[in-house]
């Protein structure tokens, strides 16, 4: 294991497993952290991707689309659209992990991240702990992949903002934050 990572992704769901896949296949050091025993979704749910998703393969696609419908109490519309896929959630994710392991990436479950390491201003890391176990990982850029549905969500939001969600305002978020990144890579 290496004493410093060069990208620790927070969240082991579609958007961390994207980030982990990116970093990992551009030649960094990625460790991806999941709290739970499993990464992706638990259910089974269907999501809309773009069929211009490089590497997406064929065993997450359910369908191809032809044609969007959109039906709402005050109109419907209907648009020929051949440029997105079906996908199966769990399937899309599996895949994005086992390119994450292709690509020479660790992914760690069952450690939740309980809190973010700052020195001098700047996230230089986080602490996993469970039980009576905890350790300290460095790392050159923090991926915050939680999302913002849990106690554990959004790590950057409420350790480094000094911020929370306010759930009766939250529908959802697929979004993730980076700390440390520069010259836009």
């Amino acid at each position: 294991m290496p004493e410093r990572w060069d990208v620790i992704v927070v969240g082991g769901g579609t958007a961390g497993l994207s980030a982990a896949k990116s970093a990992s296949s551009e030649g960094g050091k990625v460790l991806l952290l999941e709290m739970s025993a499993r990464i992706g979704t638990t259910a089974q749910l269907g999501s809309l991707v773009s069929s211009d998703f490089k590497s997406l393969g064929k065993k997450p696609v359910v369908q191809r689309l032809r044609k969007i419908e959109l039906y709402a109490p005050h109109g419907e519309l209907s648009v020929n659209y051949d440029r997105a896929v079906v996908v199966d959630q769990r399937r899309l994710d599996e895949h994005l992990a086992a390119d994450v392991a292709e690509h020479g990436g660790e992914i760690w479950l069952n450690a939740p991240v309980r809190d973010l390491l700052v020195k001098d201003g700047v996230v230089v890391g986080v602490r996993i702990e469970a039980g009576g176990w905890s350790e300290n990982i460095e790392g050159e850029v923090i991926i915050d992949a939680t999302g913002a549905r849990g106690e554990m969500s959004s790590l950057f939001l409420r350790h480094v903002v000094k911020r929370y969600w306010n759930q009766d305002f939250l529908a959802f978020s697929n979004e993730y934050l980076m700390a440390n990144v520069k010259d836009g890579k």
